[in-house]
């Protein structure tokens, strides 16, 4: 081939890229945009580092409070959304799902003849039933509520619909569960926190300043609101945790690791747990979970350990996540001594100071007949005649069978009212004669006790609270039980306090 051939295939492959860029120039400027002219939609510039980001979502408020103007009748119109699935007519049938019918303060996992995950069964096991924390919970989402659930419903985002369709169940029963209290406001009125009442003397500086929600002068704010708050208070939260956590005795692994004795205890340290990597190497470098890392983990886990598996969003509110601490320092074995702030006089009482007598229990004693000698001194307060239950009862304090009376009063009012729901009032039962509370429908087993003069000594309490089915058989209580005595034990000493 001659360079005059070369030459023509060379300027053939040029003048198609010349035409070919061509006509790229000429759509261009035939097909130009046009500025502001059509629908458009203007994407969002991303934030700027360091800047303000998305506008914060207002906080929830509690169920208790929310409950307080839940409207019955809207939650009928949300019920439908379950009937395909439950039962919640007086037949309480189970179909893909167990039936609703008296739901609000039912033992959890306890119809008949239905199946439940492992998650829900295991809290019905530790005596926890349907309160409107738990439905609350559960409502919102019940995979996150109970992990392995085999309920498809993605749940109710909106807070104002679980309230309303929780006070339509809770009406839908033949004994309605009672409204929880409204919560307290969180401020006083002005005029209030301006001065004290007329003829008072000004609170002390620290005080006043832990009324006004701020941190007395050397204390850091997680002191100040844990000096304010009570395990009562962190009890009611607890709810939230008890999916994934086990806080109990028992203290296992669930989702999350096992948090009985969490405060003041290494990080990352509960036996057989796959930590993240953060909390892995907090608790190599020797760290403990302080008042302070819990209550920066509880107000944005993400922040305090990157990485880490917990998919809670945190307590962004301080005297809750105070609270929370509070509470799970009481319930450890080896409590911790918040010395000055959440402690305040807890702490002294559970080392061994004595409690005054309660008043009314004394009057009411007085004013029945005699109990058999042996039963007078159980009942009194002197060491019951089993030495075991004895010891355990001498290591115990009231304030350790409160967080245990929740497990009962779904079906006892143990208040000064002392009302019958489903099961009998047991307030001031300790030393009363058995079967013997008005207008209730006791089992054969415990009304033959009753006509036999036996009373309501700590043993038979114990022996009835340790499998109550074994005590008096036939009876009508659903409880399994109380295996361990240090529990039953407080128990015990709780309903002598009241």
């Amino acid at each position: 081939m001659n360079s005059f051939e070369l030459n023509k295939i060379f300027g053939a492959i040029l003048g198609t890229l010349v035409f070919v860029m061509g006509v790229g120039f000429i759509a261009d400027e035939i097909y130009s945009p046009i500025e502001g002219r059509g629908a458009d939609y203007a994407l969002p510039e991303p934030a700027e580092e360091g800047g303000a980001g998305p506008a914060e979502v207002a906080a929830v408020a509690p169920i208790a409070a929310r409950m307080q103007t839940a409207s019955a009748d809207a939650g009928a119109s949300l019920i439908t959304r379950c009937q395909s699935c439950h039962d919640y007519s007086p037949a309480n049938e189970n179909r893909t799902g167990p039936g609703l019918y008296g739901i609000v303060g039912h033992p959890i996992a306890s119809h008949e003849g239905f199946s439940y995950s492992d998650a829900l069964a295991a809290l019905g096991a530790e005596g926890e039933v349907w309160d409107y924390e738990h439905l609350d919970g559960f409502l919102e989402s019940p995979r996150n509520y109970a992990p392995g659930t085999k309920m498809t419903f993605a749940g109710l985002s909106d807070p104002e619909d679980r309230a309303d369709l929780i006070a339509f169940l809770r009406e839908n029963s033949d004994d309605p569960y009672p409204l929880p209290e409204a919560p307290a406001e969180a401020e006083a009125p002005a005029d209030e926190a301006a001065a004290p009442a007329e003829g008072e003397a000004a609170a002390p500086a620290g005080d006043q300043a832990a009324v006004e929600g701020e941190a007395p002068a050397g204390q850091d704010p997680i002191s100040a609101a844990m000096a304010a708050v009570t395990p009562e208070d962190g009890q009611a939260l607890i709810v939230r945790c008890q999916s994934c956590h086990d806080y109990s005795e028992a203290n296992a692994n669930r989702v999350g690791p096992g948090i009985h004795t969490v405060v003041g205890q290494p990080i990352a340290a509960h036996p057989d747990y796959a930590y993240s990597d953060a909390l892995a190497s907090l608790g190599e470098a020797g760290e403990t979970w302080t008042p302070e890392h819990l209550s920066a983990f509880l107000e944005k886990p993400a922040d305090f350990a990157p990485g880490t598996k917990m998919s809670f969003p945190g307590l962004a509110n301080v005297e809750d996540r105070a609270a929370l601490i509070v509470f799970l320092n009481s319930i450890s074995a080896d409590p911790i001594d918040l010395s000055g702030a959440a402690a305040g006089d807890e702490p002294a009482a559970a080392e061994g100071e004595d409690a005054a007598p309660a008043q009314e229990p004394a009057a009411e004693e007085e004013a029945e007949p005699a109990a058999p000698e042996g039963d007078q001194a159980a009942a009194s307060g002197e060491a019951p005649v089993d030495a075991a239950l004895a010891t355990a009862m001498a290591a115990v304090t009231p304030e350790d069978g409160q967080a245990l009376i929740v497990r009962c009063q779904s079906c006892h009012d143990y208040s000064e009212a002392n009302a019958n729901r489903v099961g009998p009032g047991i307030h001031g039962i300790v030393g009363k004669q058995i079967a013997s509370h008005p207008d209730y429908a006791y089992s054969a087993s415990l009304a033959s006790l009753g006509e036999a003069g036996e009373t309501w000594t700590p043993d038979n309490l114990s022996a009835f609270l340790e499998k109550p089915a074994d005590f008096a058989p036939g009876t009508k209580m659903s409880f399994p039980g109380l295996a361990d005595i240090e529990d039953r034990a407080a128990l015990i000493v709780f309903l002598q306090s009241l």
